[in-house]
């Protein structure tokens, strides 16, 4: 064909026929505006371009539920509001008393276990797995990016295979034991999270490691059961209410891995 140009479908007799008309429900959207600049996705500009103009973005509308949730709202009369607000304001008061200096004690327990290339061993039970968990990836991750010697952090909590032949064929308060045994030396670190400070498995894995010689770090509420006087370095949110508790759990494994992240002097160092 001269000039490369493509002809369309052609008759018998050697006549080009018409394309048939593309069906509506096929129809190619119209190629966005050329002046418009790609929207960063996740706050991570890869190269994906922005919603078409014509998606609506709005979620389907739900006539049914909408007036549900509206007639819910209205016979709540405010107290939910009122709940939301009273819990907010309880939740910060306790969060603005967890003693800074006992969150140092921890800080520096870290950088040198860092430092040496000593293990973190960290665990909890319900909640405080969750959070036992979330801490060892940010340990391990944004605690550990800018730096020369990196956390070897290991959440007892996150085999689960592991940990309910453990729970099966032995006994509940020995899954963080019997994992100790094969991973821990004298000098590591063992970070336990409860809130009662009284869970069995927590306290036989601070015993275990208190008689092996690791450092052992206990994160509780009020008035810090058990775990409070049997770990060498304890951090108790001044709290019984388990909902404030676990938030100020929550906050304490933050705050600690955003220090390494933002704060700490030795970057690239140790």
């Amino acid at each position: 064909m001269a000039g490369g140009e493509r002809r369309g479908p052609q008759a018998g007799n050697g006549r080009t026929l018409a394309s048939p008309a593309e069906p509506a429900a096929y129809a190619r959207p119209a190629a966005p505006s050329s002046d418009r600049t790609a929207a960063p996705v996740n706050g991570n500009d890869r190269g994906a371009s922005a919603l078409p103009e014509q998606v609506d973005r709005a979620t389907v509308r739900r006539p049914a539920m909408s007036s549900r949730i509206a007639a819910i709202k209205h016979g709540l009369n405010g107290t939910a509001q009122t709940f939301a607000e009273t819990y907010l304001r309880r939740s910060a008061d306790v969060l603005r008393m967890i003693p800074a200096a006992d969150l140092a004690e921890v800080i520096a327990v870290l950088t040198a276990a860092r430092a040496d290339r000593r293990q973190v061993f960290i665990c909890g039970n319900g909640g405080s797995a969750a959070t036992a968990s979330h801490f060892a990836a940010g340990l391990g991750k944004e605690g550990s990016r800018t730096h020369l010697h990196r956390f070897r952090a290991l959440a007892l909590t996150d085999n689960v295979a592991w940990l309910t032949s453990l729970a099966n064929d032995t006994d509940y308060t020995q899954v963080f034991v019997e994992q100790l045994k094969n991973h821990a030396e004298p000098d590591d670190v063992l970070i336990v999270f409860s809130g009662s400070g009284n869970s069995r498995n927590v306290l036989n894995a601070v015993e275990w490691a208190n008689a092996r010689g690791l450092v052992t770090v206990g994160i509780t509420g009020h008035p810090g059961g058990a775990l409070a006087a049997l770990v060498r370095h304890c951090v108790a949110v001044g709290s019984e209410h388990m909902g404030h508790v676990e938030e100020g759990h929550f906050l304490i494994q933050h705050l600690i891995t955003y220090y390494f992240m933002e704060a700490h002097a030795d970057a690239g160092q140790s």
